[in-house]
């Protein structure tokens, strides 16, 4: 199917990420990967499991590794991976109710 798709996501705090999709398993699961990062390495997958007519199961996983001592220092200091899962849900949560409206 050709490359894999690249983004950049510009977060909340000014910075900028770029990933890219690593796998897709329509209607299952989505991973995808940062990529040109010299502090972090990371690795997001969705699973999702249909419950019901319209109902969907979801399952976020995040990995976040540090490239150096530099970068652990700041994970340790400044990045919290589940805060930064609680408000991606949220988000996405809101964007769904208001699709449903």
């Amino acid at each position: 199917t050709g490359e894999p798709r690249v983004w950049r996501e510009v977060l909340k705090t000014g910075g900028e990420i770029t990933l890219r999709d690593k796998s897709i398993d329509l209607h299952n699961s989505w991973t995808i990967e940062s990529v040109q990062n010299s502090l972090f390495s990371t690795r997001w997958t969705g699973e999702f499991k249909e419950i019901g007519g319209a109902h969907t199961e979801v399952r976020f996983t995040e990995q976040f590794h540090a490239l150096n001592l530099w970068a652990k220092i700041l994970l340790f200091l400044f990045i919290n991976p589940e805060k930064m899962m609680h408000t991606y849900l949220n988000d996405l949560q809101r964007e769904l109710t208001k699709q449903q409206d």
